[in-house]
């Protein structure tokens, strides 16, 4: 019971940690000089606003890329990341914290 919620709880670390990654790969990317901010242990990813919307978004929406390792990861294991991965597609949604910008 405990190596199950021992699982639960990395694969959940895992998923925000490349969540996290994907905002900052794709802005260092976009020279939009990317810092990693840790707040009451939150982690998040800051950027200069250009107020160029396409870039915006693009950085926003960078962690939808996680959708693919639903297809790619083995069926039998993975469960909670893969259910993490999925719910990335909400992560588009203007009232999440993502689209605040």
């Amino acid at each position: 019971m405990l190596d199950l919620i021992l699982e639960i709880i990395v694969e959940i670390i895992i998923s925000i940690l490349l969540h996290e990654s994907l905002h900052y790969l794709i802005a260092r990317i976009l020279k939009l000089n990317p810092q990693v901010k840790m707040h009451n242990l939150i982690l998040s990813i800051i950027y200069k606003n250009t107020h160029e919307d396409i870039k915006n978004l693009l950085v926003g929406a960078a962690p939808l890329l996680m959708v693919t390792l639903i297809f790619i990861l083995p069926n039998n294991k993975w469960f909670v990341f893969k259910v993490m991965c999925f719910c990335q597609i909400f992560n588009i949604l203007p009232i999440c914290a993502d689209g605040e910008v």
